[in-house]
């Protein structure tokens, strides 16, 4: 199988990258690990040290994640979609992955609240991404160091 995220710990603190929005977990404070603290002011300086432990352990002990996920963000981007349930007012459960599916993609038009929800997925943010990312094996701190390769709808 291929992997598809990787994990770096440091005393209760995990940093998780994958192919989606990187999670830090907390387990003292969310022994479930349900809370996403990559944002909290609290959490700045372990999350910086867990985020360099990650970039370089990729590398030097060759993980295998980077051959397999060609775009990994080890920094939040900017543009990214909420994880929770759609602000639907038909009664329909759904979620930013089902835009263009069961969702159309015109309701991202239509409806702000849901352009809002699922910055992504309604590609309807033009903003870049500042703090490290992993694109084909390679570190950027940005997305327009990609020169070319980030696709941005200015």
């Amino acid at each position: 199988k291929n992997p598809i995220w990787a994990m770096a710990q440091m005393g209760h603190t995990k940093l998780v990258i994958s192919k989606d929005v990187p999670w830090l977990f907390d387990i003292i404070l969310d022994p479930d690990e349900i809370r996403n603290f990559i944002d909290s002011y609290w959490h700045v300086d372990i999350k910086q040290k867990l985020q360099h432990a990650i970039t370089e352990a990729l590398f030097e002990y060759k993980i295998p994640l980077t051959w397999f996920i060609s775009s990994i963000y080890i920094d939040k981007p900017v543009c990214s979609d909420k994880r929770d349930i759609l602000p639907l007012t038909n009664g329909q459960i759904a979620t930013c992955k089902d835009i263009g599916g069961s969702v159309k993609l015109k309701r991202c038009e239509k409806q702000s609240k849901i352009r809002n929800h699922c910055l992504k997925s309604c590609l309807s943010c033009c903003e870049d991404t500042a703090g490290t990312m992993l694109v084909e094996a390679k570190v950027y701190g940005s997305c327009s160091e990609l020169k070319g390769l980030c696709q941005n709808k200015s």
